[in-house]
């Protein structure tokens, strides 16, 4: 895809393609490293420069016109990288987890106070979502199930661009 076809947003409404690799990575960067970890978000290693863009909420809630800023303004290769880094550090987690600890279960409020941003205002209703489930539960249905959606979107915005296949 070419960098005008990653921000666009077909019809002018709605989502890009780079609006959901954003909020996809920072979805995951809260869910896993805030909620089930118990650790500092990936962000916090300069990703904010890097991106170009200064919002450390995970998107729920964004308004017409900020998807459209975030589509025109934000770093395309620095998202990229981002999600790859989040990712990453996913990954390497999993692969040195213990089984155990995807049984337990989060006290959710308590280790969303070090980012209260991504639960502000629009957003306060995911952490209802999130809380009482064991983390197993938190990865399969709100960090792989919940990227599934957005990447059946994705195709949709592609399709609308005449573009097929990811």
């Amino acid at each position: 895809m070419t960098s005008e076809q990653l921000r666009e947003r077909p019809g002018g409404t709605g989502n890009s393609v780079v609006w959901l690799a954003w909020h996809l990575a920072r979805y995951e960067d809260v869910l896993v490293n805030v909620v089930a970890r118990a650790c500092e978000q990936v962000l916090a290693d300069g990703w904010l420069e890097r991106l170009q863009w200064p919002d450390r909420t995970m998107g729920i809630g964004a308004t017409e016109a900020t998807v459209e800023q975030l589509s025109r303004a934000i770093d395309l290769d620095a998202v990229e990288s981002y999600w790859t880094s989040v990712h990453d550090s996913t990954i390497g987690w999993l692969a040195a987890v213990a089984p155990e600890e995807l049984e337990q279960v989060s006290d959710v409020d308590e280790r969303l106070r070090s980012a209260p941003e991504v639960v502000e205002g629009e957003a306060a209703w995911i952490a209802d979502l999130w809380r009482g489930k064991q983390v197993g539960t938190l990865l399969r249905s709100f960090v792989v199930l919940h990227g599934y959606r957005h990447l059946g979107e994705m195709q949709s915005i592609l399709g609308r661009l005449g573009i097929r296949g990811l």
